[in-house]
């Protein structure tokens, strides 16, 4: 419900919902994480990610991905490195980041440290370089 709440922009019920239950866990939380970062509220997802008792890979990639979409490529950074496990969409997401902020070499120290690739990563490092003029 929380989720539903959050895609049609009613945030307010969303909350409600939220302080509502008797019992909050990782899952619950990072919904609304991703929530308000969906929302283009990412000041409000922080301060909600900042105070959680458990974070997991989603929470921090939710975390992450609302940074770069705002354009906050300077906090996406720190929040990447900051990062206990750095998933391929976690990485995917910095690479797109970095491009979209003209800061390819950093895109690509992410590429090459990367244990694990898939077509987004692909097609995200040939995004970077297609931005910048590259061949």
């Amino acid at each position: 419900m929380i989720g539903g709440y959050f895609q049609v922009g009613h945030l307010a019920k969303a909350r409600e919902i939220f302080y509502e239950m008797p019992r909050r866990n990782v899952v619950s939380w990072t919904m609304m994480v991703f929530g308000y970062v969906h929302n283009h509220q990412v000041d409000v997802s922080r301060k909600l990610f900042e105070v959680m008792l458990e974070k997991n890979e989603v929470s921090w990639t939710a975390m992450l991905i609302g940074y770069t979409q705002c354009g906050r490529i300077e906090e996406a950074s720190q929040l990447f490195h900051a990062m206990p496990v750095k998933s391929v969409v976690a990485c995917n997401a910095i690479i797109l980041g970095y491009g979209q902020n003209g800061e390819v070499a950093k895109a690509r120290e992410v590429f090459d440290m990367m244990r694990e690739r898939d077509d987004r990563t692909w097609s995200a490092t040939i995004k970077v370089y297609e931005r910048k003029g590259f061949e």
